[in-house]
């Protein structure tokens, strides 16, 4: 598939079109089959061959000494849909289409997508492949690939991904006023209380907190550091809070604290079609 480069910034002409993109999604809508551009919030078919992804990533990241990537839930509402609706319309494009008596009609363009869940970003990119049979495969044609490659490495700061029959797509964005705290580099589960913490920024002073307990004193900041969870088996929060003279922000990240082994991922549907495609950024 062709790579594209695009550039945009924000108008108000660009937010009215995304809210009339939006309360157009919510009455074209078919049955079986999504229709639009985008609004749908679809359930997952695959969640450890989405959350697989994350991780590999941001193993990817980690060899080049560059920051863990935040689990989006918006941007992981985006790309559910596109690779749900490449599926269902048997294509793949980073444009949406719908398929109409066996004719693919563009939609959108799939920025204009994306922003249909999630907004207020700086920049934004986006993978695509089809036919590849698990994350392992996805993640390293993607690395292969210059562009693709490209994007994994970005400064994005949040990714998401989604998976459907052996569509997959990966969005990566980057918010200017957003500074998430990650576990373990986004990992889904550990077996050891302790942990790695990263925190987005560069503040004064910080504090931390676990699940509901009472906060810690505050403390010089520092972007990476060893924490311990609560010993509590199941899913255990950690809670930052972090300043400067002027601002004071709060993040927070989830890990489940667990023995158990990683859950065999579901089969998938064989897709004939072998395509990666990318877009490498948008920036305003």
């Amino acid at each position: 598939m062709n790579s594209e480069h695009c550039f945009l910034r924000p108008s108000l002409a660009a937010t009215l079109l995304v809210s009339l993109i939006m309360l157009s999604c919510h009455t074209l809508f078919a049955a079986s089959t999504y229709s639009g551009c985008g609004g749908e919030i679809v359930s997952p078919t695959n969640v450890t061959y989405e959350e697989r992804v994350i991780e590999l990533v941001n193993e990817a990241r980690a060899t080049h000494g560059l920051p863990p990537m935040k689990l989006s839930a918006d941007l992981t509402n985006a790309a559910r849909y596109h690779a749900t609706d490449m599926h269902q319309d048997e294509y793949v494009n980073h444009q949406t289409f719908d398929r109409n008596n066996g004719v693919l009609v563009t939609v959108c363009d799939w920025d204009d997508r994306i922003r249909v869940y999630y907004t207020g970003w700086n920049g934004l990119a986006e993978n695509l492949v089809a036919g590849s049979a698990s994350p392992e495969e996805a993640v390293a044609g993607w690395l292969n690939s210059s562009g693709h490659r490209e994007n994994i490495l970005g400064t994005y700061r949040e990714i998401g991904v989604g998976y459907a029959a052996g569509y997959w797509a990966q969005n990566f964005g980057d918010r200017s006023d957003y500074y998430p705290v990650i576990i373990n580099r986004e990992a889904q589960q550990t077996d050891s209380t302790e942990v790695s913490l990263y925190i987005y920024g560069d503040w004064q002073q910080m504090r931390l907190r676990n699940d509901e307990d009472s906060w810690g004193e505050w403390q010089t900041f520092q972007q990476e550091l060893s924490w311990s969870l609560s010993n509590i088996a199941g899913e255990r929060r950690v809670e930052v809070e972090v300043s400067d003279s002027t601002t004071q922000v709060s993040a927070s990240d989830t890990i489940l604290l667990s023995t158990d082994v990683t859950p065999t991922p579901l089969p998938i549907a064989t897709v004939a079609a072998n395509a990666s495609i990318y877009l490498p950024t948008i920036r305003r």
